[in-house]
């Protein structure tokens, strides 16, 4: 039988120099998320129905 080991925390043994920086692109775990679309806001691009006809 093996003798027990102690175990350490997680990353208690990276320095700080070591240690990868936070992703800036991730969202934070207690942001709220309410759903707000900013692109909603905008009014629809008006588009014409029909083109002209390229033969006349």
């Amino acid at each position: 039988m093996r003798p027990a080991r102690a175990i350490s925390p997680a990353g208690a043994h990276a320095t700080p120099s070591t240690r990868k920086p936070p992703n800036p692109y991730l969202r934070a775990e207690n942001e709220d998320d309410d759903g707000y679309d900013p692109f909603s806001d905008r009014l629809a691009r008006h588009e014409p129905l029909f083109e002209r006809d390229p033969w006349m």
